[in-house]
C-alpha cells in the first residue's frame, strides 16, 4: 500500500518535489506539473518518481463538464482532454474530475 497526498510546500524542479515527498513520508503523489508542461519538464519528474520509486497517482481535472452554459461546457471537456494528454505522458494511474451538474439543464434539447 502506498500513501499520497497534498504538499503544502513549494518546489520548483524534481529533486525538490521528491524531497518535499519524503518529508511528507508519500509513495504516491499528485501530478506535479501543469498540463503546459514541456514534455522535457514532465519526463525530468517521472525519472525522479522512477528513481526513488514514487507512483505518480493521479491528475486532476476539477470542473465542470456537464455545465448548462455550453461556452463553459466546452472548455471543460477541452480542459479534460488535455489533463488526460497529460496523465498519459507522465505515466498517472487515474485522471480524476467531478461529475458535473446539469441543474438547470433544459428538458428539451
Amino acid at each position: 500500500m502506498r500513501l499520497g497526498g497534498p504538499i503544502f510546500e513549494s518546489y520548483s524542479d524534481p529533486e525538490h518535489w521528491i524531497a518535499a515527498l519524503r518529508r511528507y513520508g508519500y509513495s504516491a503523489a499528485y501530478c506535479p506539473v501543469a498540463i503546459d508542461a514541456d514534455d522535457s519538464i514532465i519526463q525530468a519528474y517521472v525519472d525522479a518518481a522512477e528513481a526513488v520509486d514514487v507512483i505518480i497517482a493521479e491528475v486532476g481535472v476539477w470542473n465542470n463538464p456537464l455545465s448548462t452554459d455550453m461556452e463553459a461546457r466546452k472548455t471543460a471537456l477541452r480542459q479534460c482532454q488535455e489533463h488526460l494528454i497529460l496523465a498519459d505522458k507522465i505515466g498517472a494511474r487515474c485522471c480524476v474530475n467531478i461529475a458535473g451538474s446539469t441543474v438547470g439543464w433544459p428538458t428539451s434539447r
